[in-house]
């Protein structure tokens, strides 16, 4: 709670926690809402990260958020926005940031996009992708992607790689009781555990399909490492998958890992 004490800025601006600073005099609906790792918040210090990091690095905007979901304040989205394009220093290699959405419809606002944003779209079944495709052709980025994690469902390969020049494709992880709930919704997918995860994995023929579309347009593909369910197993020979394996010291323990074809942006 010691976040109590650091000015932070809240999406409902109807009461302040800010009063005294300590955990007792505080209301208890503050303290709910403190205590809610979802609720919207902002740390308007954390925006400054970036300048202190000491060489060129690829980042990740709300991995836990959505800086363009419903409800966000303009104010929240046009600071980190800001911020990203006062990275770019002339003559200097500039951080490069990933912002992913699942609310494309509020992207167009907030085009042009700074030269060091790669912008994405998260599609999850196939209803989905037109309209995020109509999106992404709306909007000026130096990259546009769809990433199709999880992937719960087979992807139309007509127009799949229209107005995008990357393709990230993933599995579904969660507790185990959450994903059985899921695939009642979506037989398809088949529930793996991964260390200590557990995983929906996709069909491979729909992995499949998606990156042959991309190979016959030329679009760079990643595939994440919560497809290695899938993807790493013994008998696999598809360098457009798996591009290296690292077996065990005996002959009988077989594949130790495997490096997924990861190919970013160019």
């Amino acid at each position: 709670m010691n976040k109590i004490k650091e000015t932070i800025g809240y999406a409902d601006y109807s009461w302040n926690p800010i009063a005294t600073g300590t955990r007792d005099e505080v209301k208890e609906e503050a303290m709910e809402k403190l205590e809610d790792p979802f609720y919207l918040r902002f740390w308007p210090s954390r925006l400054e990260e970036p300048m202190k990091l000491n060489k060129p690095s690829r980042i990740f905007v709300c991995d836990m958020g959505d800086l363009f979901g419903d409800g966000i304040p303009e104010q929240w989205t046009g600071s980190v926005i800001d911020y990203i394009e006062a990275c770019i220093l002339p003559g200097l290699a500039s951080h490069t940031f990933l912002l992913l959405t699942k609310q494309p419809q509020n992207l167009a606002k907030w085009s042009p996009f700074p030269d060091n944003c790669e912008v994405g779209i998260s599609v999850t079944r196939n209803n989905q992708l037109d309209n995020a495709l109509e999106c992404l052709k709306q909007i000026e980025a130096t990259v546009k992607f769809i990433s199709f994690e999880p992937l719960l469902e087979r992807m139309p390969n007509e127009g799949l790689v229209n107005h995008i020049n990357w393709v990230i494709i993933g599995a579904t992880t969660g507790s185990k009781k959450d994903l059985l709930e899921l695939q009642q919704k979506y037989p398809g997918l088949a529930l793996v555990q991964w260390g200590r995860k557990w995983t929906l994995q996709p069909k491979v023929e729909r992995v499949k399909e998606i990156i042959e579309a991309a190979d016959k347009a030329g679009i760079p593909v990643f595939l994440k490492d919560n497809l290695k369910p899938l993807l790493c197993e013994e008998g696999w020979n598809d360098k457009r998958l798996v591009i290296d394996w690292t077996y065990g010291e005996s002959e009988f323990e077989g594949i130790v890992d495997c490096r997924l074809r990861q190919e970013l942006p160019r």
